[in-house]
């Protein structure tokens, strides 16, 4: 899933189906010139066409610890459940993560 790495909780009870998840990807954008509004443009946009019921809940940029990013929360389905997601984009030296 081109991750770079995951990490999973644990499933809670035996009822439990879902393993809530944290993931990094990265991707190369030399040559592509786009900066964060046209990522963060293009990102949301796939979100509502690639994720069932895609609805985004929030979509802002945000400063931490001297770091801007920009950080979307959207719900939707796969499969039989019903997720809520958080992303946050950076982008570094013509280098996307998410």
């Amino acid at each position: 899933m081109d991750s770079t790495f995951f990490l999973f909780s644990e499933l809670s009870s035996e009822e439990d189906q879902f393993k809530e998840n944290v993931n990094l990807k990265i991707q190369d954008l030399t040559g592509h010139d786009i900066n964060m509004d046209q990522y963060v443009e293009i990102s949301t946009g796939q979100i509502t066409t690639m994720i069932s019921e895609g609805t985004i809940l929030e979509s802002e940029r945000k400063m931490e610890n001297g770091i801007e990013f920009h950080q979307v929360i959207f719900t939707g389905k796969q499969g039989p459940f019903s997720l809520k997601f958080e992303q946050r984009y950076w982008i570094k030296d013509n280098t996307h993560m998410f």
